[in-house]
């Protein structure tokens, strides 16, 4: 997408009825993880997707800042509810 195309989350509803309810469009946010969480919380269902085209205060692996300008890329996060035991969790298959 370039920077020139408008996107929210009507456009995706259209395009597919189904994942239109599980992603979840931020035009910005501070971090899609911490947004992952709350609606985690709240009850939001597997394999939901907190998408932004602009964090301003996401977190790396190692202490690191995972940044998002507008108009570079996309930052989002996915909300899994296992069943699996978490020691079985590195062999999961979506």
């Amino acid at each position: 997408m370039g920077s020139d195309v408008e996107w929210d989350g009507e456009t995706l509803n259209e395009l597919s009825p189904e994942w239109g309810e599980r992603v979840i469009f931020l035009p910005e946010c501070g971090s899609t993880n911490d947004e992952a969480r709350k609606l985690a919380f709240k009850g939001a269902p597997n394999l939901s997707v907190i998408l932004t085209e602009y964090q301003a205060s996401g977190r790396g692996r190692r202490g690191q800042s995972w940044v998002c300008p507008k108009g570079e890329g996309l930052a989002f996060t996915l909300v899994l509810r296992p069943k699996e035991v978490p020691t079985l969790w590195s062999r999961m298959d979506l």
